[in-house]
């Protein structure tokens, strides 16, 4: 497998990338290919013409994609930019589908996903899954999936949106959810499939132990206000910027003996 990364900022751009060596030559060589669009901003027309660009280069490419906070490319962090995956599978073979549902309907929506991935007949390695975690609760969604493919894998994350207006999407092709999971499943006799954990974060406190919370709502640690943690030790005030603010500075959770980081 290949996987090249670009930022994208526009239709000519993209057409360009797509006449690039790189992405010619592996195109020609690979029987499936995944492009992944991460953007800041989903506009319909925007993901239509990218999508319509795509695939009269590429025609049988699976294009998927979900808004985002914080893009990454080359293991940096961007800020309000369209990132595009291109991977090229030599000898693998991809499925991709889409599950929309509304909360509270998780366990239907896991009904769905394990019954589609159970019926894939070829040898599962992985599953690709985005979600738009603000309208789901993805830890229920998993909790009632059920499959009997249990050497599989899954990885991915959770659609998200600068504008705080509550509201997420991810995208199969041309068709666009606010409230949905996408799935891609990696089939592969000879594909091998890792996942490895990366922080990259360091902490920069003495340990703290959250005192009050309430659902996914933090109220104190070491009984502060929340809030005061990141105005004592970053300078960052509890305002309308707060959560730009933070973004590169999360909270280091330890759980079941590993550090996780989440934007506050």
């Amino acid at each position: 497998m290949k996987h090249f990364s670009y930022v994208v900022s526009n239709t000519q751009i993209l057409e360009e990338i797509l006449k690039s060596p790189e992405i010619s030559l592996n195109k020609a060589q690979s029987t499936s290919i995944l492009v992944q669009i991460y953007c800041a901003i989903i506009d319909a027309e925007t993901i239509k013409n990218f999508n319509n660009i795509i695939k009269s280069a590429i025609p049988n490419a699976i294009i998927v994609g979900a808004s985002s906070i914080g893009e990454i490319i080359n293991g940096q962090t961007v800020t309000s930019q369209t990132i595009m995956g291109f991977s090229f599978f030599q000898e693998a073979h991809l499925y991709a589908a889409a599950f929309p549902g509304s909360k509270s309907h998780e366990d239907q929506i896991s009904a769905a996903i394990s019954n589609y991935i159970n019926q894939i007949g070829a040898p599962i390695k992985a599953t690709l899954l985005l979600s738009t975690s603000i309208s789901l609760n993805i830890k229920t969604l998993f909790k009632y999936l059920d499959l009997t493919q249990k050497q599989s894998l899954f990885f991915g994350g959770g659609a998200a949106n600068y504008s705080l207006s509550y509201q997420s999407n991810v995208f199969l092709e041309q068709n666009i959810y606010d409230s949905a999971c996408l799935i891609v499943v990696f089939t592969g006799v000879s594909l091998q499939v890792k996942i490895q954990d990366y922080l990259g974060w360091l902490p920069l406190s003495k340990n703290m132990t959250i005192t009050d919370s309430q659902d996914m709502v933090i109220n104190t640690i070491d009984h502060q206000p929340a809030f005061e943690i990141y105005k004592n030790y970053l300078g960052i005030d509890n305002d309308e910027k707060f959560f730009i603010n933070s973004l590169e500075f999360p909270l280091l959770l330890e759980r079941n003996q590993k550090i996780i980081a989440r934007v506050p």
